[in-house]
This record gives C-alpha cells, structure tokens and sequence, in this order.
C-alpha cells in the first residue's frame, strides 16, 4: 500500500440505527414469521449454559387471527433468521454446522465466557484476554454461532469502548488474519464497520487489505452500513466489488429502512479545477450483494458493556407506563436529554407521554439473560458469514468468488421493489447454495 495511512478515527455506528424507530420501508403487508422450534435450532459442538436463540415473546400484528392488540413500534418483534434465510433447512437436511471453518470477527472486541474462541488479538490495546467494552463484536460472533455453532471464532479487536476504530487498526486487522489464516483455518472475514469513504486518497487502504485477504483465499463478507434509505450510501469496504456485502430486512415484504443502498462509490480519481471529487460507480455489482435479517436479532450480550448498559436502560424505560414515566422524570430532570426529550412532556397526557418517549428509545431489547437483540446491517453480515463456513464445511476448498456466485445466484428476489440498489440480488437462500453445491434440485 503506496497511499498514506492517517490513525483518524472513522464513524464505526453498526450497532443500532441512528434514525432509531423511523419506520421501515414497507410497500407490502407485514409478515409474522414461524416461530423456531428446539428441533431446528439444534446445536453442535456447543457448551451454552441457555437456549439458543433465545425465545422471543410473541407480538401480535394487524394480519395475526387476533389482531388485538396491535404491536407499537418500541415493542419486540418475532424474527427467526434461521428460517428466513434456510438454514434450518441446511441443518435439518445436512447436517452442516461449519465445523473445521474459523471465521474472523474485526470489531469492538469478544466477552462471552461460555465460548472458548480459536484465537484472540487485540490490536486496539494489546490487551492478552478477551475483552468488549463496547459490546458490538461479541454480538456479532454471537449471529455468526447461530448460523455455524459448529465454526470457531477468531476475534481481532480494532475499536475502543465506543465502538470508534482507527483506520490503521482495521488495516492491521485485517492483515493479521491473513497472515495467521493457515495456523487457524481463517477461512472467512466478517467485517460489520461503517468506515467512511477518503475522497484524498485514489484507493481507500482498506480496500486494499480486503482485496488482499480475497486474493489470500479469505471470503470477505461486509456490512452494507446503516445509512440509508439514501442512495450511494454503502460504505467502506462494503463498497468494494471483492467482497459480498450484506443488506437488511425484516422479513420477505420489509426492507429496513436503514439498510445502506447503491451505487457503490469504489474509488476516487485525483481530482481537477472542473471536477473536484470525480466518483466511478459499480457498473456489474449493484451492491448490496444479497440482504439477510437484521432487525430484532438477537444474540450474546457481551457483560457490562455499552451496549448492554444502553440495553438495560431501555427495558427500563419501556417497563413505565404514562404516569409512571411522568414521576421518573420530575425525580431524574436530567435523564429527560438522555432520552432527547424535553421538559414539555411532563405536561403531555399519559398516553402521549409514553408515546413519545418510548418512540426514543434505542432497539436495544434484553429477551432473557445475557441475550441482546437489537438492529443494523452489521448482525446482517455475519449471519451471512455463518453461512458462507456451511458451505466451506461443504466444499473445503471453496473460493471467495465462488461462494459469492452460489449466493448471489440463489438469492430469493424481492417483488417488493425493482430497486436493485435496495434489495441487491435478494434474501440469502442457504439451502438453494447448498443444493447447488452439492448439485440437487431445488423445491
């Protein structure tokens, strides 16, 4: 890598949306997903204290039989990723669990003491244990073990304790998975950062040590960002043609709102008197590649983490009604900006009152005990990751480019929308990769 690289601090908001419950968008009726059964979210090679996932309680919606009472917006939903995406299927039918396959995790860190990982490195801090201040990798890990209970996790620490990451650390990241991917068996990378784009530079120096890593034979599998519902909002290195970058949904008649859109923005030329900044924009790949769930996922809460700290405040606040919330607030003034609302709200009916505040509030859900679900395209990435190891415990020697083909190719397209820089080639279909790796018909 010729270009310079500057320790500025890049934007790392995978964790939840910022736009918080703006609704998402939706052109079709919602849709209730099956509820997962034990039989279908079997594990293997797997010493958790809990079940896992962990149960989520039912919300009715306008299409149930009973439609009273209508969820609100702050209120948890029911989502089974496994069976939006097939891979119960896969479990059910193979019996594939990713086992042999070690996937990466760049992020905030790891704490889950029930999982024992296959190697650990924190280039942040060069702390020698496990450690997740901020909370956002060990969720992530969590939905890659969802997916593949059967892969082992290499977690690689780049951010701090809010979740910021130096754009050198990610590089170092990145470059030591390549360099230590024989030793683990590192076969797969996820990366669920939002990194902005350098307009200064003619080649954003991730995207040279992502494409490294492919040429390396490490699949890459990216975050879209959560910057939508705008266009050309995909950010680095989900931007970068090399890597499967991963959108979000709710479900078959929901793309979330939040889900980054193409054009993808590859690259900068040096820039001119007419022309400062002239982009070139991804001609074959749309981006995002494929979409996978990612609102109310839940997986490990990393403990005393922000996110979990955030987490716990929330349920906090959900559990008041009107009034009782009217009373929390005269006690605790200064709570009112936490929750960017003001003082005015005091003088709001009860009803209006718990709408508004609880309008505020973070997804950030606690289903049970040392679980968290929350939203963003970053719990999209590695379930998609988790499925890129089944195919891998598949066919071993499998390449980047190939696994990217089977799962672009099979993706359920979304008659939702023709928006392809929405829906990307579709829905993840880990049974139709599957079946078309291993050359069976698909139903």
């Amino acid at each position: 890598m010729n270009e310079k690289i500057g320790d500025n601090k890049l934007g790392a908001q995978p964790l939840y949306p910022i736009s918080r419950f703006k609704p998402s968008a939706k052109p079709g009726p919602e849709v209730k997903t099956p509820q997962p059964t034990q039989d279908s979210l079997a594990l293997t090679g797997t010493s958790l204290k809990q079940p896992f996932p962990p149960k989520i309680p039912p919300v009715k919606t306008e299409n149930s039989p009973n439609a009273q009472p209508v969820s609100k917006p702050w209120e948890m939903k029911e989502v089974d990723p496994l069976a939006l995406t097939r891979v119960d299927e896969v479990r059910k039918d193979y019996g594939f669990t990713g086992k042999g396959i070690t996937v990466a995790v760049i992020d905030s860190g790891f704490n889950h003491p029930q999982t024992e990982l296959a190697a650990w490195k924190d280039i942040a801090a060069n702390a020698p244990q496990p450690i997740d201040e901020f909370g956002h990798g060990t969720h992530d890990a969590g939905a890659v073990n969802l997916v593949a209970p059967g892969a082992k996790i290499a977690a690689v620490k780049v951010g701090d304790s809010q979740g910021k990451a130096k754009d050198s650390d990610v590089i170092k990241g990145i470059q030591w998975a390549v360099e230590n991917r024989q030793k683990y068996n590192i076969k797969v990378l996820n990366i669920s950062l939002q990194l902005d784009h350098r307009p200064d530079l003619k080649k954003n120096p991730v995207d040279l040590a992502v494409e490294a890593a492919v040429k390396a034979g490490i699949t890459v599998v990216a975050a879209a960002g959560n910057r939508g519902p705008n266009p050309e909002t995909i950010t680095v290195p989900g931007e970068n043609p090399q890597v499967i970058t991963v959108g979000s949904l709710l479900d078959k008649n929901t793309i979330s709102n939040f889900s980054s859109r193409g054009p993808a923005v590859t690259g900068f030329v040096p820039p001119d008197a007419s022309n400062p900044y002239p982009r070139q924009l991804v001609g074959k790949d749309p981006k995002p590649d494929v979409l996978a769930p990612g609102e109310y996922i839940a997986s490990w809460m990393a403990p005393d983490s922000k996110m979990a700290q955030d987490a716990q405040d929330a349920e906090k606040i959900r559990a008041l009604n009107g009034k009782q919330l009217k009373e929390y607030f005269e006690k605790n003034p200064k709570k009112l900006s936490k929750y960017k609302v003001s003082k005015c709200i005091l003088n709001f009916s009860d009803e209006k009152r718990e709408n508004r505040v609880k309008s505020k509030l973070l997804r950030l859900f606690i289903p049970q005990e040392g679980w968290l679900a929350t939203d963003g395209t970053s719990i999209s990435a590695p379930l998609v990751a988790g499925i890129a190891a089944l195919l891998l415990e598949a066919k071993p020697n499998l390449s980047p480019e190939e696994i990217k083909e089977l799962l672009i190719s099979t993706a359920q397209d979304l008659t939702i929308t023709n928006d392809i820089y929405a829906k990307g080639h579709g829905l993840v279909d880990a049974k139709a990769a599957v079946d078309k790796l291993l050359k069976k018909r698909r139903p």
